[in-house]
């Protein structure tokens, strides 16, 4: 399994360049830290507490690709945004059967995830840190 996120990213080019003996600068964009959105409301207008924000969505300018699989964005393959962790992933990335309301981020339809944020993977990702 190859994780296509900017950490992952930037930790195989740091290797890279490990091994050729030098070392690399982080670009701006990595260093940028986004702050967290302000609470969001749900439809009854309550304000939901702070640990249910809604992700900051990646800038379409930053995402050229899926932000896991590399594929590149173009008119066939479009661009999508994950609800939960806010990636631009690609259609293949985010499958119709793992669109759910997120009732604790005020999406009461079904809406996209990424097959990381999907509840199954969720549940398989908790379940190995469990052991």
């Amino acid at each position: 399994v190859r994780y296509h996120t900017p950490a992952a990213d930037l930790y195989r080019r740091r290797l890279q360049a490990r091994s050729e003996g030098r070392e690399i600068e982080p670009l701006p964009s990595e260093l940028r830290r986004v702050p967290l959105p302000p609470p969001s409301r749900c439809s009854s207008g309550s304000s939901l507490s702070t640990s249910s924000r809604r992700p900051v969505w990646t800038p379409d300018a930053e995402a050229p690709r899926c932000q896991l699989c590399r594929r590149d964005f173009s008119f066939f393959v479009r661009r999508h945004h994950c609800r939960k962790c806010g990636r631009c992933i690609c259609a293949e990335c985010s499958p119709g059967e793992s669109m759910r309301p997120l009732f604790d981020l005020g999406y009461e339809a079904p809406c996209r995830h990424c097959k990381v944020c999907s509840p199954p993977a969720a549940r398989v990702i908790s379940g190995l840190a469990a052991s």
